[in-house]
This record gives C-alpha cells, structure tokens and sequence, in this order.
C-alpha cells in the first residue's frame, strides 16, 4: 500500500498556521519577560532605597551632590551617592558596584567612553537637587525623586537634574545654582552617549513607557515618564513632562 504524504499546498497551510501562532504567542512572551525584568529591578531598588534611608539615618542628610563621577565605585573615585551606598547594599563577595545597580533589561553601552569598568557599573540616574540636604530641609520627601533609570549599562552616575554651576561650594551645599535636564529627550546626534538614532526619552523609558523610581523617603514605586514633572525632582517652576529639547535643556531653580 503506497504512503500518503502531504502536498506542498498542505505543508504551507501548516507552516502559515504555525506562523500565526508565533505571532500571537511571542509579544505574550515577550512582555511576561519583560514584566519579570522590571520586577527584578524594582526588587533591586527598593533595596537600593532601605540603602539610601539608612545612610540618610546615620548621617542626618543624603549623599553629597558630586558630579560628574566617572568609574564611581573606584576605590580613587570621589564620594558619591552610589559608592557611598555600595556598603548598604551590596553582598560581601562583590568585588566591584553591586550588581543590583543593573537593571537587566539594559545593555552595557557599546563605546569605551562609556562602558562599565572592573570596578563600576550602573544603569542609575541620580538627581543632584537633594542630594548633600538633610531629609527635613525636602518639602513631601515622599515626592521627590532621587534615582531613576537611565539607558544603558556605563561606569558613570548620570547626574539628571544637573547643576549648571558645579563649583565645590556648589557641590557642597555653600552656594545655589540652576538645573537643567531632569528628563533627556534627545538621540545619539545631540551627544554619543545616546544610543538611539531616533529622538526619544532617555530616563525612565525601560520598562513599557516607565522606569522604577527611588525617593528621597527611601521608598520605590513604577511610574510612566510623561506622568512625571519638574516638580518631582524639586525643580520650579513645577511643569509637566514635553518631548521636547527646549524642556531637556530648560533652566530650572530649586524649589527648596
């Protein structure tokens, strides 16, 4: 008895179903991967954010405003907020930054410049308003925003808002000054740190449109970025989020 085999009409009929199904199943997939990622990384923040309340106990104040700081956790490297919290949080064995610095949906950043170091890595942000202040000079702590995440995986703090006078009386609380970009909006052709061709938000665009937050109370919640205003990071005047370069590079005063 001679075998039935399938035609070709029936073999593509299947390979197409088989290729609906694929594309039903993988943004599925793909979005409970990711949906673990964030997870993770808001695990590791709220971490990051008992560090940050603990450190803020002992000393009465929150970590000094240094900036910029490249290769952080360098043992020559200045104070500043992450090294300054790697002994909070960071497990005994570690020889460089904490892996929970890392959020794992970024990548380390393809040039040199940028990239992480045997000693220092991190996918954080942190907001120079409030750091070297003492919690009960921050207005609603609870509201203001001291780490958030970035784009890629580097050796340096990315400092947003950042002072646009960086003096060390500035740096040490003596003398005020204005802040700009509190939000980037911006591609790889305004600076090659960007990793992006397209113009697009750099901060707290990881996890679907949001990043994970710390606050200066220490607590860590997820918010979407264009919920996110000036005000958040202690800025004024207190405004809501614009795609747009003129916000990015916008002067903005301290609200307290």
């Amino acid at each position: 008895m001679a075998r039935k085999a399938f035609t070709l009409i029936e073999l593509l009929v299947v390979i197409a179903v088989i290729a609906v199904l694929m594309g039903i199943l993988m943004p599925a997939l793909n979005r409970a991967r990711d949906m673990g990622r964030r997870a993770a990384c808001m695990s590791n923040m709220r971490v990051v954010g008992l560090g940050l309340h603990m450190y803020t106990q002992d000393n009465l104040k929150l970590p000094p405003k240094r900036h910029p700081v490249n290769d952080f956790h360098h043992p020559d490297a200045p104070p500043n907020v992450l090294k300054l919290l790697s002994p909070l949080v960071r497990s005994s064995e570690e020889a460089m930054s904490p892996k929970i610095y890392n959020c794992p949906s970024l990548k380390p950043h393809p040039l040199e410049t940028f990239a992480p170091t045997e000693h220092s890595s991190t996918t954080y942000s942190a907001n120079t308003v409030p750091l070297g202040r003492a919690l009960t000079q921050i207005p609603r702590a609870g509201t203001i925003i001291v780490l958030q995440e970035a784009w890629s995986r580097t050796h340096r703090v990315w400092n947003q808002p950042e002072p646009n006078i960086r003096t060390e009386a500035v740096l040490s609380g003596r003398q005020p000054t204005t802040y700009q970009e509190w939000h980037m909006w911006a591609n790889s052709g305004v600076d090659q740190s960007f990793l992006s061709q397209e113009m697009r938000e750099n901060l707290s665009n990881v996890h679907f449109g949001g990043g994970n937050l710390v606050f200066a109370d220490g607590h860590a919640e997820y918010r979407k970025y264009r919920d996110l205003r000036s005000g958040h990071f202690g800025l004024r005047p207190d405004e809501p989020y614009e795609p747009t370069r003129d916000q990015s590079g916008r002067d903005y005063d301290a609200a307290f």
